[in-house]
């Protein structure tokens, strides 16, 4: 599985939450060199700034992740900075835990989004899979 510009893929597996992908933004590039810490990718002033676009076809980077050997029960959310800026890990972890299908569970963080959500949020995205 991959991603590519913002977006996140996290994994779950026995109610413990996993992300993926890194999103290619400056601000993930300044947390993995320890410059901020990862709460503060939501509100890094880099968070908008990517490290590559579509348009540079020739420096394209895609993260791919390793193969997951996947059990009844696991399940992924793919979403877009929209939507992970508002919806936190552990909501996302607790959401899941608490319902019964793909569909209840992203309408459980939906309304975690419009919790959270500031005026004027970036449009956002997200799909969620139960295997």
């Amino acid at each position: 599985m991959g991603t590519f510009r913002r977006q996140r893929l996290y994994y779950i597996s026995k109610k413990r939450i996993s992300q993926i992908t890194d999103d290619h933004s400056i601000a993930f590039r300044d947390f993995k060199e320890g410059i901020i810490t990862f709460d503060e990718i939501r509100t890094s002033p880099n968070q908008n700034k990517l490290l590559s676009s579509i348009s540079d076809i020739d420096d394209l980077n895609f993260d791919v992740s390793e193969v997951i050997d996947l059990k009844k029960g696991d399940a992924f959310v793919l979403c877009t900075d929209g939507f992970w800026e508002y919806v936190y890990e552990d909501d996302i972890e607790k959401s899941f835990a608490k319902t019964k299908s793909p569909k209840e569970w992203l309408e459980k963080m939906l309304e975690s989004l419009h919790e959270n959500e500031k005026e004027n949020n970036d449009n956002y995205s997200a799909i969620t899979v139960e295997v």
